[in-house]
């Protein structure tokens, strides 16, 4: 991984006439995790900075990181609102994530931060290595949508795994 930083540094440095692949001005993107804020949020970002977050990569996909934090903040039930907590707790109603139960709603205090950072914990325990019970659950998922003949919900989940193996 480290290679492939260093040839997108000195590719744009360079810029090279012939190179093409890596000319672009994206930078690897990062899995990013707000732990410095009372309710942690999984971001994608193309920088590392010097904040209270935890980030991980760099990763060469930037849809499998983004399938990633999307199935994260489902199963985890994270927020993904930009929302400044504690402060705005209770000042307007919770988002639709909230309905239709792909988040815990911290905004309206529905959540203790003892209980939504166990929530984090989870996440994070997925992000330092420990796959193994995502992708069994999604290959099961994807097993039983199949035999189902949901092949809809299957090619859904067989992607998703496919994403997750990606970052993993």
């Amino acid at each position: 991984m480290e290679a492939l930083v260093l040839e997108n540094n000195l590719i744009k440095e360079n810029s090279p006439k012939y190179n093409t692949l890596l000319k672009d001005d994206k930078t690897y993107p990062y899995i990013k995790v707000t732990v410095g804020e009372d309710y942690p949020r999984i971001l994608f970002s193309r920088t590392m900075k010097k904040d209270k977050s935890r980030y991980f990569g760099p990763y060469t996909s930037a849809a499998a990181v983004k399938d990633t934090i999307e199935l994260l903040n489902k199963l985890y039930q994270l927020r993904t609102c930009n929302r400044v907590l504690p402060r705005d707790i209770g000042i307007e109603r919770p988002c639709l994530n909230y309905h239709i139960k792909q988040c815990l709603a911290p905004c309206q205090g529905y959540v203790s931060k003892e209980e939504y950072r166990q929530q984090v914990a989870g996440a994070l325990e997925f992000l330092n290595g420990n796959y193994s019970p995502i992708l069994k659950d999604l290959e099961e998922k994807m097993k039983k949508a199949a035999e189902a003949m949901e092949f809809e919900d299957a090619a859904r989940y067989r992607d998703l795994l496919s994403s997750v193996r990606q970052v993993s």
